[in-house]
């Protein structure tokens, strides 16, 4: 994730801006993907590096519009569930 992406993540939480999208995407996707989940299965709101993902924090890295998923599953407003079910099938 480019570091501007960080920066207008962590400013849209703290002002509240696409929150919508946010909850969008992790209660579609984030929460359904076994990257963001820890080794109990327990949800951790943090796209885990030890899971293939990116280490950021995910009510940022989601309110942000041009942010996408290291494994594509969501970017820009879309979210491919077919990749989503496919990723979590070769687990």
């Amino acid at each position: 994730m480019k570091i501007i992406q960080i920066i207008n993540g962590h400013v849209n939480v703290i002002l509240g801006i696409n929150s919508e999208l946010s909850d969008y995407r992790i209660e579609n996707a984030c929460k359904k993907c076994s990257i963001s989940h820890n080794e109990d299965g327990k949800f951790t709101n943090t796209c885990l590096k030890r899971n293939g993902g990116c280490g950021c924090p995910l009510n940022a890295k989601t309110s942000s519009k041009n942010a996408e998923c290291p494994k594509r599953i969501w970017f820009n407003e879309t979210i491919d569930f077919d990749k989503l079910k496919e990723y979590e099938q070769k687990k």
